[in-house]
């Protein structure tokens, strides 16, 4: 009985990923919380992309994405106040 379950997940599993079509949907995350207001790993990409903080010589991406989240969180205390 085992085995044939086995067998039977074993042939299942390729179909259902078929079925899916292979396609990933990327999911956003939350990064902060400001007052219930979530910021959104887009909304990070987004300040990034846009050039609203600017990359000092050498620095990493991590700390380049921690003074864009500052930013982020900064505006939205200022837009709660």
């Amino acid at each position: 009985m085992r085995r044939a379950l086995f067998a039977l997940l074993a042939l299942a599993l390729p179909a259902v990923a078929a079925a899916a079509g292979g396609d990933l949907v990327r999911v956003d995350r939350v990064v902060a919380v400001v007052d219930e207001d979530p910021i959104l790993a887009s909304d990070l990409e987004r300040v990034i992309r846009l050039g609203l903080v600017e990359r000092g010589a050498e620095e990493s991406d991590a700390a380049l994405e921690r003074r864009a989240l500052d930013r982020l969180i900064e505006d939205r205390l200022r837009q709660h106040e």
